[in-house]
């Protein structure tokens, strides 16, 4: 019974091992290209160090284009023209949506929350 019980610990191990090395982070997808660099806008976004859903990576896609897979406390910034877009995360079953309007040479930082919660900072 010993044998078992260790064998489920060490099994148990790596799998909470392969699922940090999941999570990791990253770009998955093209940035958009910007057609006016000089009124470029920039778009800074914070995944939160919550625990909630820190074993999965959150997916984010903007205008229905994977961008980035964020862990916990990871962020990116990216460079978009002036104009509308839609914003959206996944994160488990979670599908989180918004949609942003930036002005030329702004700078709107987001911070996500894996319960859909985004907080502008």
């Amino acid at each position: 019974m010993c044998k078992t019980k260790s064998h489920r610990y060490a099994v148990l191990t790596l799998v909470v091992l392969l699922a940090g090395c999941a999570s990791a982070g990253g770009q998955i997808g093209p940035s958009p290209p910007l057609s006016r660099p000089s009124e470029a806008a920039r778009l800074s976004l914070w995944r939160d160090g919550s625990l909630v859903g820190w074993f999965a990576p959150m997916r984010v896609r903007l205008d229905q284009t994977d961008l980035y897979r964020l862990g916990r406390n990871q962020h990116f910034d990216l460079s978009l023209d002036p104009g509308d877009y839609l914003l959206e995360y996944s994160i488990g079953f979670n599908n989180c949506s918004r949609s942003i309007h930036l002005r030329p040479r702004q700078t709107l930082r987001l911070r996500l929350v894996a319960n859909c919660m985004m907080y502008e900072e």
